[in-house]
């Protein structure tokens, strides 16, 4: 066996989030408030109810309301 390269590695790990209390993948969104710097979210596990907050930025132009995460 040869080992993999960090980006396999990297493009193996699935993407999104991960509840840290129970590892589930499945989210609802809480509430939504605009900042100025983006978008604050606070989420809650659909399995254990723990909430986290996400943070979104704008990227490029503010008009066309692309946003990262």
């Amino acid at each position: 066996m040869t080992p993999q390269s960090e980006s396999q590695r990297v493009a193996d790990k699935p993407l999104g989030l991960e509840c840290r209390n129970c590892g589930c993948r499945h989210f609802y969104v809480v509430y939504t408030r605009p900042t100025e710097r983006g978008i604050t979210r606070v989420r809650a596990c659909r399995h254990c109810g723990r909430r986290i907050v996400t943070r979104e930025t704008i990227l490029g132009d503010p008009q066309r309301g692309q946003y990262r995460s």
